[in-house]
């Protein structure tokens, strides 16, 4: 199966409970066969806001969004075209069958309902959200 694990930020930049647990869990799913790939996003500084670069870590491939916390106002932190078409971009890119479980907080409260309706398109297969 192919997984793509959604989380604000990743190692080796960030180390503490969510950024840990995502590579615990996406190298258990390694080991067992799946195709597994994070999305997450990083303050860089080398690329524009929201475009999106791409590294490993660990051998895991890591989609990173150029993301410096930029917003014009409270409503885009929560509801960001920008971000959108940056997540769409990436699992459009990703399709068939793609496992999106998204843990939170930086992607905004749109992110959740892009993923449903790549459900619902059938860009991906399913959606588990972990709060």
């Amino acid at each position: 199966m192919k997984i793509l694990t959604v989380v604000h930020q990743f190692l080796p930049r960030h180390r503490a409970g969510t950024e840990i647990h995502t590579a615990q869990l996406a190298a258990a799913m390694r080991a067992r066969g799946h195709a597994v790939e994070v999305l997450t996003c990083e303050h860089t500084g080398d690329r524009p806001q929201y475009q999106v670069g791409r590294r490993e870590f660990e051998g895991i491939p890591v989609h990173e969004v150029a993301f410096g916390h930029q917003v014009r106002d409270f409503e885009e932190t929560y509801a960001n075209p920008e971000m959108n078409r940056a997540v769409a971009a990436v699992t459009d890119a990703l399709r068939n069958g793609l496992l999106n479980r998204v843990a939170r907080p930086t992607f905004p409260l749109a992110d959740t309902v892009a993923a449903h309706e790549a459900v619902e398109r059938g860009t991906i297969g399913n959606v588990i959200i972990t709060l």
